[in-house]
């Protein structure tokens, strides 16, 4: 029997949204970002994450996130901005970080997060997808598919005619779903030096050219 799918409508997100953000962003970083954030607690992850989000001028902020809405509940989120911004935005994180956490916990982040240091995200002449997460009640429901359309939008608003993002080479459902949109691998990075806990061996920079 077909079952309709209920149309996937957008709304900028507010720092009130940060109880689902923090859910969604630790979906994107899967289990690194409960190591890194949450020191393996993950709904410590999820709320430290979610008071990220809620302050502003950083690359995790609501000011760069838009929400996915279905029948009136968030369905999944977009994290994104204009390539050029990443060293900045990401510089201005420190500050936030300090907010959330003590000075020893900013410290243990930092520890258990430099192995997962990765190189260069994403160019300047390219609209940067930081994270992307569905809902997993809404998985396979086209949301995906619509946040995609939602960024090449905004890039598409900005003058910029590539989108781009990082992928976990273990995330083989996402890769699935790039692949299908059109994103090529430009540069695959292995870091087999990366303890067995974060289950995270590298990860592909992939973009996409808009028509």
């Amino acid at each position: 029997m077909f079952m309709a799918i209920s149309p996937v409508s957008f709304r900028i997100a507010a720092p009130q949204d940060a109880p689902a953000a923090g859910e969604l962003l630790v979906a994107t970083m899967g289990t690194s970002g409960e190591v890194v954030f949450g020191n393996n607690d993950h709904s410590r992850a999820v709320s430290q994450l979610g008071r990220l989000f809620a302050l502003p001028g950083h690359r995790m902020s609501y000011q760069w996130s838009h929400l996915a809405i279905v029948d009136g509940q968030v369905a999944g989120m977009l994290v994104s901005f204009p390539g050029a911004r990443l060293d900045a935005l990401s510089v201005r994180l420190l500050k936030p970080l300090l907010r959330v956490f003590s000075l020893p916990g900013l410290l243990g982040v930092i520890w258990r997060g430099l192995p997962l240091l990765m190189g260069r995200e994403t160019n300047a002449d390219e609209y940067y997808i930081a994270h992307i997460a569905v809902a997993p009640h809404r998985q396979r429901q086209g949301v995906a598919t619509a946040l995609l359309a939602k960024a090449y939008g905004l890039a598409a608003g900005l003058g910029l005619r590539k989108v781009s993002l990082v992928v976990d080479r273990e995330n083989q459902p996402a890769r699935l779903v790039y692949d299908k949109a059109g994103f090529r691998v430009v540069q695959e990075v292995r870091q087999p030096w990366v303890p067995s806990r974060y289950h995270f061996s590298g990860y592909e920079r992939r973009v996409k050219e808009l028509t």
